[in-house]
This record gives structure tokens, C-alpha cells and sequence, in this order.
């Protein structure tokens, strides 16, 4: 079944007003609100829709029990639909459009047997009913706790199951506990975190550190070029230091080259004299 819309003509604090679900897809219709702003107050007024109005209501300070009335359309699965009325009567109080009675049964077949208490239960929830009927479930007990829970979900026991994820929950995690795995991988998760804490520096440190290094850096250029200059001049004095004994050599042929004195320049034609001077 498929609420297609809500009438609100005459209940609680509305006054002709209509809520629409239409939707050529199928998708969620979300009503949000302020506190008192008719929320829980349309929930009723579906309830009061496809089971008929209570014998008691509080929905009437504003329309007298009368004149209460809703409206609304539904569309089975099938895509018949049904356009529908309800005042508050003990008799007779499900019409059509036109205002006439329809027949009691006109809405099985879009409510599938669904009765008020298990609709309350799984799908017209309030705060207060979800709280109690969470607890019935829970404890498998009331109209709509372990037979038709565990009926509609196919298990047999959900207390057991129950117990056995609290187990299997326990294993994973205690509030208190240390040796669970969850709580070992937060110690965990800790500890590397302090580690990188620790690790690290803030923004001003890191970057004094890094002003540090770039001044570091620049020294050392510095001394590199420093250091180039003073191996060039060390290769030239050892570059001179090993001429030294040519030089001492040299030194000492000139030496010997003064001793002879001035030398005499031969004229041209010496040789050829001196050999007749020999003969």
C-alpha cells in the first residue's frame, strides 16, 4: 500500500489543509517541523484514516467531534487506488467522495491485514510508542513482540540472537576494557598519534628550523668557495715547490756563466784562420 495523500479538513489544528505523497517514483516523503507544529498530529489523523476515529480524542479543541474529518487516497500494489473519507462516528463513518458510506471492508484489500496494533507498532510510530514497543520487542513479549518480529524476519529466537551480538559486541569493545579489539586498536591509534605529536613542531618552530637550514646552507656555499680558493693556491705553491731545484740549477749555471766573464766575440771567419794557423 502506498499513501498517496493526506487530508486534513477538520482535525487537531488543521483546517482544509493537504499533504501530498504523489510521485510518478517510488522514494521517501519527509515531513519535519517545530515542536507543535502538527507533526504527531497528522500521524493520528492517518491512524484515525484507516481505522477509524477513537473513542476518545484529544484532537478536538479546535473542530467538535462532529465535525471531525479526514480524507486521503491509496494506491495498492496493483495500482487500483481508493478515494476515501472518515468522521468520527461509531457507524457508518468511512465514506466516499461524494460523502456516501462505503462498505467496512472497502480498505482490506490495501491493508493486508496489517491491524492497528502492529501498524502503531511498525509503522505509525510515535516517540512514546517507539520506546515501548522497542522494549516489548526487545523482551519478546506484547502484540508485537517475538511473534510477529521473529515471524516477519524468519528467526525463532531474538533474544538468543540478541545475546549472542552482545557477546560478539563484547569481544570487539568494553568502555572500560583493554584487551578487546577495538580498544586495542584506539590505544593504539593513541599512542602513534602522541608519537607523531611528539614528532612534530609547530608552524613558528618549523619554520626557525627551516630559516636555520637556509642560513646553514648559505655558510656552507660559502665555505665550499673558501675551500676551492685555498686548494687553487695550495696547487701553486706546490706547483712552485717543486721548481725549486730547477731554479737552484739554473741559478748556478748563471752562476758559472759570470764567472768566465765578459766573452770575446769572434770575428767571422775565426775557424777558417785558426785552422791555417794550425797547419
Amino acid at each position: 500500500m502506498r499513501l498517496k495523500r493526506l487530508e486534513l479538513k477538520a482535525f487537531g489544528p488543521f483546517t482544509g489543509r493537504t499533504l501530498e505523497f504523489d510521485s510518478e517514483e517510488p522514494g521517501l516523503h519527509i515531513i519535519y517541523g517545530l515542536n507543535e507544529a502538527g507533526k504527531s498530529s497528522s500521524l493520528r489523523a492517518l491512524k484515525a484514516l484507516l481505522y477509524g476515529f477513537p473513542e476518545r480524542t484529544s484532537d478536538n479543541f479546535q473542530h467538535a467531534n462532529d465535525q471531525l474529518l479526514v480524507g486521503g487516497c491509496l494506491q495498492a500494489a496493483d495500482g487500483r487506488e481508493i478515494t476515501f473519507l472518515r468522521r468520527k462516528k461509531r457507524k457508518a463513518d468511512l465514506l466516499g467522495p461524494d460523502g456516501n458510506p462505503l462498505d467496512p471492508g472497502a480498505l482490506a484489500p490495501y491493508l493486508h491485514g496489517i491491524e492497528p496494533a502492529l501498524f502503531e507498532s511498525l509503522y505509525g510510530i510515535d516517540h512514546q510508542t517507539l520506546v515501548k514497543g522497542g522494549e516489548d520487542i526487545l523482551a519478546q513479549k506484547g502484540e508485537v513482540g517475538q511473534a510477529l518480529f521473529a515471524a516477519g524476519a524468519g528467526i525463532s529466537s531474538l533474544r538468543g540472537i540478541l545475546d549472542s551480538l552482545d557477546a560478539e559486541a563484547e569481544e570487539l569493545f568494553k568502555s572500560r576494557g583493554s584487551k578487546q579489539q577495538i580498544n586495542q586498536a584506539v590505544n593504539e591509534y593513541k599512542r602513534l598519534k602522541k608519537t607523531v605529536k611528539e614528532a612534530s613542531l609547530p608552524s613558528g618552530k618549523w619554520k626557525e628550523h627551516h630559516q636555520r637550514l637556509k642560513d646553514a646552507e648559505a655558510e656552507l656555499a660559502e665555505l665550499e668557495k673558501e675551500s676551492d680558493r685555498k686548494n687553487a693556491e695550495v696547487q701553486r705553491l706546490e706547483r712552485l715547490r717543486r721548481a725549486i731545484p730547477e731554479l737552484a740549477a739554473l741559478e748556478n749555471l748563471k752562476k758559472q756563466l759570470r764567472d768566465f766573464g765578459e766573452l770575446v766575440v769572434l770575428p767571422p771567419g775565426f775557424p777558417e784562420q785558426l785552422q791555417k794557423v794550425e797547419q
